[in-house]
């Protein structure tokens, strides 16, 4: 389960965030204690825009995610939260993603975060779960990886790595961080070209971005390789529905009715 942050007394060597900012942090969690946690999360995502490395705004968008259960919003705030802290508070932090991870049934990603947690801190409170979820996970993740890319010419290091940024070009499209959806899909594709879930993953992040062109083009590309395929054929009835295409729309949805998967 997801461990909540204790809030610690700020030493006195410290840096102290901006007054203006705790004030609006606080603002924020007084919204959520009164009940109002989605605005309470508007305003931290907000927040966060200008001070995206925020200790304080980051704890408190994570914890509101947490009572929403938005293990999007809480697991893409968490790795932020990451690289900004140390020993018990990064090893609670490492727990929690494990956590969101399996939540969001991004396996490979759940798999990288208990790893490291073992590997970093072996007598962590943590440890059982951490390493039942490993030796449960990682054969049947590398049956998955075997099965999508067993002919090309990687070690299991380099295949278990392209798993993770597979998972997280899902991740980050699904919790719309496109941008980042982007580069890292291309950067994949470089190495994998024809990697049918990451392009369909990318189209519908170039469509997110207005890129509807380029969205079409890839999702074309996956047709090319598989006619049947039914995330491209989706994605197609989508764009075109939505930019008011109504008769290509129509023409991807029956061709969407003809797949039997």
């Amino acid at each position: 389960m997801a461990k909540r942050k204790k809030q610690r007394k700020s030493s006195s060597g410290a840096r102290r965030p901006p007054l203006k900012l705790m004030r609006e942090v606080a603002v924020a969690m007084e919204l959520f204690e009164d009940g109002d946690a989605v605005t309470a999360r508007r305003q931290l995502l907000n927040l966060v825009t200008r001070q995206p490395r925020s200790k304080p705004v980051l704890y408190a968008l994570v914890e509101v995610s947490h009572k929403l259960e938005d293990w999007h919003t809480f697991a893409y705030y968490s790795e932020q939260l990451l690289p900004l802290e140390r020993g018990e508070d990064r090893e609670d932090i490492l727990n929690n993603l494990i956590f969101a991870f399996i939540q969001l049934l991004q396996p490979g990603l759940a798999w990288q975060y208990a790893h490291e947690l073992l590997t970093q801190y072996p007598d962590s409170e943590h440890k059982k779960p951490a390493r039942s979820f490993v030796e449960t996970a990682e054969p049947l993740l590398w049956q998955e990886i075997e099965e999508t890319m067993g002919d090309t010419a990687f070690s299991r290091e380099e295949k278990f790595e392209l798993r993770i940024m597979h998972d997280r070009v899902r991740f980050l499209t699904e919790s719309g961080h496109n941008a980042e959806a982007i580069t890292l899909a291309e950067q994949l594709l470089e190495k994998i070209p024809h990697l049918r879930p990451i392009l369909n993953n990318l189209s519908l992040s170039q469509f997110m971005l207005g890129n509807v062109a380029q969205a079409v083009a890839t999702a074309q590309k996956v047709l090319d390789q598989d006619p049947e395929n039914f995330h491209a054929l989706g994605n197609l009835v989508r764009y075109h529905f939505l930019t008011a295409q109504f008769e290509q729309a129509q023409a991807y949805a029956q061709q969407l009715q003809q797949v039997d998967n």
